[in-house]
């Protein structure tokens, strides 16, 4: 499974998620859509309302 968030502001709600615990996975496959990974290990992308808008 998963995980998708939206968010306004990529750049700031990444800060966010890396302050609560997550980390940026090594690979990323959109420069528009970061890939986080859960203290878990689990994916969860970061959606902006610009990136959703271009797919």
């Amino acid at each position: 499974m998963r995980g998708r968030a939206h968010a306004p502001d990529s750049e700031r709600e990444t800060a966010r998620a890396v302050a609560e615990g997550a980390r940026l996975a090594a690979f990323q496959p959109q420069a528009d859509v970061p890939v986080l990974l859960d203290p878990a290990g689990h994916p969860f992308c970061l959606h902006t309302e610009a990136a959703d808008a271009s797919q």
